[in-house]
Formats: structure tokens, C-alpha cells, sequence
């Protein structure tokens, strides 16, 4: 787990606009849209340590519209609002990786058909069902939660799921015959950039033992089981990642976190 590249010379406000950029459709200037392959392709290794942060913001935005809506509404409708105005934010960005990457491994039986199904940008049978069942799941898991805690809630599952792209970038390696995001960064991140990426993750996972220490702890280990499991399958499958199986890996662990936050 060893950055090949370095990426000193990105000013670090550029990085974190660089990942607001990447991961939102917020119309921010700066970062690393305009200029080089080479200028693009350093901005954007210097961002993925931003992920955590700008997912854990838009997990904060989220988590004010819901608690909001819910003065006015039922939970329910609170939720569906938020995730929608959510979706707005990032361009339902990992709601179409977690389709696209379900699709092909789904629909795939060897490693070039997979390959081949994630170049189609359709949704066949096995994506529309992932997402259908991804955002109920994820839709209800928000209604359960407690207006008290729910903005926490829902921005540290944000959080952490955006970290563990940043585990799952030092564990499998990109698929080089490949243009995706996974390849662009052109290197595994580093320890020191999987350490300063999960600062906040880490802080919102300490600020919610407050709130409840056994549920904190099962969303950890599971995301954990997850991500390292998720490594190991997509290794296994295709020899690498893109940037489909990223996006599916964010998802999957951000919608963990919230279940182990519902647990009765």
C-alpha cells in the first residue's frame, strides 16, 4: 500500500475542491476540471484523502433536510425527501455504481463479460433490483432513526463509506486496461493517506458512542467485514477494481452503517 505519485505540489484546497467536483455536481471552482490529463490526474490523487469530508458533508445535508422534514411530516416522507434532495447533490453518483457493478457481476460469468456489461450504461434486471432494494433499505433505515441523533447518524455512514473507497484503492489494484476513475488516480493510497482520510470518520464514530456504544461497534466491525470481503470478491472476480466497484463499495458500507444504527 504504497503511493507511487506524489502529490505535494496540489495545494490542499485545490484537493478538496477537486473531491467536491468528483463526488457532487456543487458549481465549485477550482480543483482539477480545467487544465491537464497530467494536471487532472495529480489533483485528483491529492483528493481521495477528502472523500471521508465531503461525504460526511453531504451526509450532513442530508440529515438537515430529514430532521427538518419531520417537523412537517411523517419520518417517512422526511426520508424519502432527503435522499432525493440527496441525489441531486451527487447526481445519484453511486446509486448508478452500485446498479452498473451489481449488473455485471450479476450478469457476468467470466471476467470479459463483467468488463463488458460495466461499458454499457444500461441497467438490466440485476441493477434495477439492487437499487430498488438499495434505497428502500436505506430510505426506511433514515425514517428509523431518532430526530436527536439522525444528523449524525446518517453524516457519519456517509463518511465511512467514502473512507472505505479509500481502503479498497490500497487493497486492489485498478484495472489498467481500463479508463475509470480507479486507474486516473494512477496509485494505491498510502497508510498515511488511509489515516488522515478516516480522522473524521473516526470522529463521528467516537461522538456516536454517546449515543450508543454496541450499535457504533457492529457498524464498524460490519463495514469492515464488508470492504475487506468486497476486496477480496472483486480480486477475485475481474483481478482489480473500477471506478463502478468503488462507487457499489460506498454504498454498501454507507447503507450498513445505517442498519447497525436501527437495530432494535
Amino acid at each position: 500500500m504504497t503511493e507511487t505519485t506524489p502529490t505535494n505540489s496540489v495545494p490542499p484546497i485545490r484537493a478538496f475542491l477537486t473531491a467536491v467536483q468528483f463526488l457532487t455536481r456543487l458549481p465549485v471552482p477550482g480543483g482539477a476540471m480545467s487544465g491537464t490529463m497530467e494536471d487532472y490526474q495529480a489533483c485528483l490523487r491529492a483528493s481521495v484523502i477528502y472523500f471521508p469530508v465531503v461525504g460526511g458533508l453531504i451526509g450532513l445535508s442530508t440529515g438537515i433536510v430529514f430532521v427538518i422534514g419531520c417537523k412537517f411530516w411523517s419520518p417517512i416522507i422526511a426520508a424519502i425527501m432527503a435522499i432525493a434532495i440527496e441525489a441531486m447533490i451527487t447526481g445519484a453518483f453511486h446509486e448508478d455504481a452500485l446498479a452498473d457493478a451489481t449488473d455485471a457481476l450479476g450478469g457476468g460469468w467470466t471476467r470479459e463479460q463483467v468488463l463488458e456489461i460495466l461499458k454499457d450504461s444500461r441497467h438490466g434486471t440485476y441493477g434495477v433490483l439492487a437499487l430498488v432494494i438499495g434505497v428502500t433499505l436505506r430510505i426506511a433505515a433514515v425514517a428509523s432513526l431518532s430526530t436527536t441523533w439522525a444528523i449524525l447518524i446518517i453524516a457519519a455512514a456517509a463518511s465511512i463509506g467514502r473512507w472505505a473507497i479509500l481502503w479498497m484503492m490500497a487493497m486492489v489494484p485498478p484495472i489498467e486496461d481500463r479508463h475509470t476513475m480507479a486507474r486516473d488516480v494512477g496509485s494505491q493510497p498510502g497508510i498515511q493517506s488511509i489515516v488522515l482520510g478516516g480522522i473524521l470518520p473516526i470522529a463521528f464514530a467516537i461522538t456516536l458512542l454517546w449515543w450508543s456504544p454496541s450499535r457504533i461497534f457492529i457498524a464498524l466491525i460490519a463495514s469492515a467485514i464488508l470492504t475487506f470481503y468486497l476486496a477480496y470478491y472483486f480480486k477475485k472476480r475481474v483481478g482489480g477494481i473500477t471506478g463502478d466497484f468503488l462507487g457499489c463499495t460506498c454504498y454498501l458500507v454507507q447503507l450498513g452503517v445505517l442498519l447497525a444504527a436501527t437495530i432494535k
